[in-house]
């Protein structure tokens, strides 16, 4: 028997004149007041219009085929006026997905994570200038850009290369270039010009940031 979604909502319409309403999760059946629910009206269990495509007007109940124990938490939240704790038993990614799917919105699902002790993400500061906002993601940010990965990577080989100068020039063979061959003292020179060009890199980029 195929029931068209006017008369469904008819029927919700109804349903809320009654004052209860039963909740089929699974398999178990809870039973609340319609005023309840309507604490929250932006929720999926509070927007009449949202829960209608769950009603079933021949069991004349609401079935949601989800996690039975998150349920517990979700309809104390509509008893308490905002309270929401979750189930010890109950992970935390399957009650952050229970959380978006009854649509208790932003801001609980925010409150919820730092009640669990999640730390915000503090806000970038960034320069109001363009130009300046563009450099400063680049050095600073390297997941905005590919420019910006790129620059990190470089950032890392000449702190590397650094600590390889630094190491070999506190090494006895290398401190008296008289005793050293050709290809060698060629070698030093292009470390000492590395290292020099270290050195206007860090220069530049502490100008920049």
């Amino acid at each position: 028997m195929v029931v068209s979604e006017e008369k469904k909502y008819e029927r919700c319409r109804q349903k809320d004149c009654c004052e209860r309403v039963v909740i089929n999760v699974s398999g178990l059946r809870f039973e609340t007041q319609i005023r309840t629910l309507s604490r929250f009206p932006d929720t999926l269990l509070g927007d009449p219009r949202k829960r209608m495509r769950f009603f079933d007007p021949l069991r004349n109940e609401y079935f949601f085929d989800r996690n039975r124990p998150c349920f517990d938490s979700i309809l104390y939240f509509y008893q308490s006026g905002g309270r929401l704790r979750r189930p010890t038993n109950v992970p935390l990614d399957v009650f952050m997905e229970e959380l978006v799917f009854y649509q208790l919105g932003d801001d609980v699902i925010r409150k919820f994570r730092e009640d669990e002790g999640f730390l915000r993400d503090e806000e970038r500061l960034l320069p109001e200038c363009e130009f300046m906002k563009q450099v400063w993601l680049l050095f600073e940010h390297p997941d905005s850009s590919s420019a910006a990965r790129i620059i990190a990577i470089i950032s890392v080989m000449v702190i590397l290369i650094s600590i390889v100068i630094f190491c070999l020039e506190t090494l006895p063979e290398f401190r008296d270039e008289r005793d050293l061959s050709l290809p060698v003292r060629v070698f030093l020179n292009i470390l000492s010009n590395a290292q020099e060009f270290m050195r206007g890199y860090w220069c530049i980029y502490q100008n920049l940031v």
